[in-house]
């Protein structure tokens, strides 16, 4: 064992970003991010419950915008280069539980309080002065054996020194409750609060179907505010499909909204219900869970042109129940 770490990391990736308005694609491009890393850090102060590290390090960022034929609009390409210092606070203490966020797996669940803070200060490849704050903080409380209670909070925030403005810059918020029932049922409750200053249109958040509010298309509203909530009675199964698959399932009711630009300025809160099978892989260390969700619209968003259908199956990979 050791106090001290270090590491160093590079990523390429390319991907499509699509912006899509009642379910119709306005703009498409592609980005090409290159982002490298390296950093070195020591634990100053480790206790039985918990653990408070510091660590310093550079990053180099250099995203790339290409043109699609489907392009409308493409945004400026950002280089950004900045060392950087963090704080970071985790917690030794933890809890274990069945059929929480996989169907039949034990989960190591952390108990207590956790934060991250960092500081970044550099340049912007244009030569514009840069400041960057990434935060976040994370609270996890078990009561008894039927209760357990996450919150969370995080921030990001990015300053242009020379130009003395900030520029694609988010908060949110969440809190999650579970309430174990017995060993196959749960109650679910989640609400997240998302707020953004000055975010490019592929930065800006979403509503309905995977990104929140279930029986509603893929982006069916966006905006820089954003919230959404969702209440779910979850089962989960003995059903081992061929020993390889485990299965589970929900009924749900979802109700969000989002808004900040001119198209749902004015736009309805948007409301959903309905059921869903989940299906886990029992032979892999992946986390994946497959969603299969049919769900019921019970409120027409005011400001779209298009009629909803009355009902919507959706189909997403995620990363738990």
């Amino acid at each position: 064992k050791t106090k001290w770490s270090y590491g160093i990391s590079t990523e390429s990736t390319l991907q499509r970003y699509k912006t899509r308005v009642d379910d119709e694609v306005v703009n498409e491009f592609d980005s090409s991010l290159r982002l490298d890393e390296a950093f070195a850090g020591f634990a100053y102060d480790i206790e039985k419950t918990h653990t408070h590290r510091l660590r310093f390090g550079v990053t180099d960022s250099d995203e790339k915008f290409i043109a699609v034929e489907e392009t409308n609009a493409l945004p400026e390409d950002e280089q950004r280069s900045y060392g950087w210092v963090a704080i970071d606070r985790v917690t030794n203490t933890y809890k274990q539980y069945l059929n929480m966020s996989f169907i039949g797996r034990e989960e190591d669940v952390a108990i207590g309080d956790e934060f991250s803070l960092r500081f970044g200060h550099g340049s912007y490849g244009n030569g514009d002065g840069l400041q960057v704050l990434d935060a976040s903080y994370r609270s996890v409380l078990s009561y008894s054996e039927k209760h357990l209670y996450q919150s969370a909070a995080s921030a990001n925030a990015v300053y242009n020194r020379d130009q003395r403005v900030f520029d694609g810059s988010t908060v949110s918020l969440e809190h999650t409750y579970y309430y174990f029932i017995g060993g196959k049922n749960r109650w679910y409750a989640h609400m997240q609060l998302d707020w953004g200053y000055k975010l490019a249109e592929y930065e800006q958040f979403t509503l309905g179907e995977i990104s929140g509010v279930r029986a509603y298309p893929l982006a069916y509203q966006r905006g820089d505010k954003r919230y959404f909530a969702t209440i779910e009675r979850r089962f989960y199964s003995d059903i081992h499909w061929l020993n390889l698959v485990r299965v589970g399932a929900a009924a749900f009711i979802d109700f969000g909204r989002a808004w900040g630009v001119d198209t749902y300025e004015n736009g309805n809160h948007l409301a959903s219900a309905g059921v869903g099978l989940r299906l886990h892989s029992s032979k892999t260390g992946s986390p994946a869970v497959i969603h299969l969700n049919v769900g019921v619209p019970l409120i027409e968003n005011q400001t779209s042109e298009t009629r909803l259908p009355d009902y919507m199956f959706s189909m997403s990979v995620e990363g738990r129940f």
